[in-house]
């Protein structure tokens, strides 16, 4: 039988079983949605419902396959609660729920200021429950019984890891992703870990990420026909898992410019800075897979290019078709009057409270007010409409990738919704001169790092020692010198410094 590696990759709501060779070839892709369940007002995770799907999925691979071994990535912002026997106390809580503003700021109080914390955890302050301290004070709080029963608290990978191995661990990329639970300078367990009281209730030593823990359980072994020698690594935060790939793969200093939705810009680096103006900002630190700050800056571009797109669709005459061309930009930039500033969501990523606004000629509109009778000029002409946005998203890229610890030279590396955009990635390459900007295809990005790690723990070398040969597209993405960008940037930069401020020009 050929040997394969099974990755369970645990998405918020979808869920992915991914197969490789053993030379990281893809060789099949089950998907399922495990949405989360309301119960009692709350919102309720099925890990219990995703632990059998994986097994019973195993189990017919195993008639095909020889399962050599089985890692798990999911995302950072869910924990497992769990008694003596490894069944749940409190319900597996959604990191969607909403707290309230008296258990938030009763955390803060308690465990220090969102600048200290920012500044001792490289964390900022990330919604009411995705930074995971923050969720298990919300426990202790609303479930004081239950909690009392907890014996362990794990991430969400290190739960699967458990069940499979009866072995609870710790590694450095789940602990390290906005959590509040890790020190940034001793990489060990933070102060709010002892606020909390819950050292006792997590293990004592944070391993490598892609050690392994021990062999199946036996009972799972024979129930689900998976050899007694398939090995399961520690599991992994999915971000870092994309990034692994492109660690294992470049030598070059190297930014991922992951875009969606949110736009996430991360930079490998040495050391953690983070300077007076990053604090309280969504600028903040990772920890890959060998415990090395990640600097990590995001905003949501995705969200606001097709909130923009809609309110274009809405107002103008134009059909959306083929991108503006250089003649439509080189208007722009020479009037240098037209401008979109964010943020549609104030206080969401690396912007401050800067209100959304749309800029013309002076006049300001803040984004709720814009509408068919209160809405500037050029919103009526589309090219001109969506070169503003361009610019605007790529200007607010290109700052959150110096914001990353930017170096002149640096590769730039953009994956995702915006790698389709030639516009955004032309004026992005335009803003950062010095770099080249390649668009990358890694379909299964998190998947590939989470087979790194099992192969690694197969070999008993780690990742950067492998042999292997990282399977993506990359495309140099060409300097356009006809674009004159530096007068409209500096406009654009007093703008937003001034709507960060509470004004408008």
């Amino acid at each position: 039988m050929q040997e394969v590696i099974a990755v369970l990759d645990v998405g918020k709501t979808n869920k992915k079983i991914v197969l490789f060779d053993k030379r990281l070839n893809t060789l099949s892709v089950t998907k399922k949605a495990f949405p989360a369940v309301e119960q009692n007002g709350l919102l309720i995770e099925t890990p219990d419902q995703v632990l059998s799907w994986l097994l019973d999925s195993l189990k017919l691979y195993s008639q095909k396959y020889h399962i050599a071994a089985i890692s798990i990535a999911a995302h950072g912002a869910e924990a497992a609660f769990l008694d003596e026997n490894g069944d749940f106390t409190v319900p597996p809580l959604s990191y969607t729920n909403s707290s309230s503003p008296g258990i938030i700021e009763n955390f803060y109080q308690r465990f220090g200021s969102r600048e200290q914390l920012h500044i001792s955890t490289a964390t900022p302050e990330v919604g009411d429950m995705v930074n995971l301290g923050k969720l298990v004070h919300f426990a202790q709080q609303k479930f004081p019984e239950q909690f009392k029963r907890t014996k362990r608290i794990l991430p969400y990978p290190q739960y699967f890891v458990y069940k499979l191995t009866g072995k609870a661990v710790a590694e450095p990329t789940m602990l390290g992703c906005h959590t509040y639970l890790l020190d940034a300078q001793t990489r060990g367990y933070s102060s709010v870990v002892d606020g909390l009281g819950i050292r006792e209730m997590l293990p004592e030593k944070i391993s490598k990420s892609w050690d392994s823990p021990g062999k199946l359980l036996e009972g799972i072994s024979r129930e689900y026909s998976l050899p007694e020698s398939c090995v399961v690594t520690s599991g992994i935060h999915d971000s870092n898992s994309s990034l692994l790939p492109y660690i294992s793969s470049s030598e070059d200093d190297f930014v991922l410019n992951s875009t969606g939705t949110w736009c996430v810009a991360m930079r490998p680096s040495h050391k953690v800075e983070l300077s007076e103006d990053q604090i309280g900002k969504m600028i903040f630190y990772n920890f890959d897979v060998f415990s090395n700050p990640v600097k990590t800056s995001i905003f949501m571009g995705g969200k606001e290019y097709q909130s923009y797109e809609m309110l274009f669709e809405k107002f103008s005459n134009q059909n959306s078709g083929s991108q503006p061309d250089d003649d439509v930009y080189l208007k722009v930039l020479e009037d240098g009057d037209k401008f979109i500033l964010p943020s549609i969501v104030p206080g969401t990523g690396i912007f401050g409270e800067s209100k959304g606004s749309v800029v013309e000629a002076g006049r300001a509109i803040n984004y709720e007010n814009l509408a068919a009778d209160n809405c500037p000029d050029f919103f009526k002409d589309r090219k001109t409409a969506e070169a503003v946005l361009a610019l605007s998203i790529a200007i607010q890229s290109s700052i959150a990738i110096r914001h990353t610890g930017f170096a002149e030279g640096d590769k730039i590396y953009v994956e995702g919704g915006f790698a389709e955009n030639i516009s955004y990635l032309t004026l992005l390459q335009r803003l950062l001169p010095s770099s080249e900007v390649y668009t990358t295809s890694m379909p299964q990005a998190s998947s590939t790092g989470a087979a790194i790690l099992a192969l690694a723990a197969i070999e008993g070398i780690a990742p950067d020692e492998l042999d292997i040969n990282i399977n993506f597209q990359t495309r140099r993405v060409p300097q356009d010198d006809k674009l004159y960008l530096e007068g409209y940037l500096q406009k654009y930069l007093r703008l937003l410094e001034n709507s960060q401020q509470g004004g408008a020009e």
